[in-house]
């Protein structure tokens, strides 16, 4: 399995499941024309922001807009185990370096 791919298996309340169908990722991400920050800044602030810059020349601002964008992402994937159960899992945040994902369970169909 690679990054992308759904989990092969979980535990969840001190169950494990063993996946055997899914489907997805159904990705949910902020909108791109929003700051990533939250920060609301108006169009004067986002410009002197913007001017931001660390010692190496990268850009404070954009690095941290692209980190906190990375960790708002979703992945749905509604799968199935071994037994037929179905349940609504998602990824939140994306591999890289320095941070790792975390899975959670969102729902149960019945």
């Amino acid at each position: 399995p690679v990054p992308d791919d759904p989990p092969v298996m979980f535990r969840w309340r001190k169950q494990v499941f063993r996946i055997e169908h899914a489907d997805g990722p159904e990705r949910i991400a902020p909108e791109w024309w929003h700051d990533g920050l939250g920060l609301g800044l108006g169009d004067n602030e986002q410009d002197e922001a913007a001017d931001d810059t660390g010692s190496d020349g990268t850009d404070i601002t954009q690095a941290a807009t692209n980190a906190s964008i990375q960790d708002k992402i979703r992945d749905y994937y509604r799968v199935e185990d071994r037994r037929g159960r179905r349940f609504w899992v998602y990824r939140e945040g994306v591999y890289r370096p320095g941070a790792q994902p975390h899975w959670y369970v969102h729902g149960v169909f019945g």
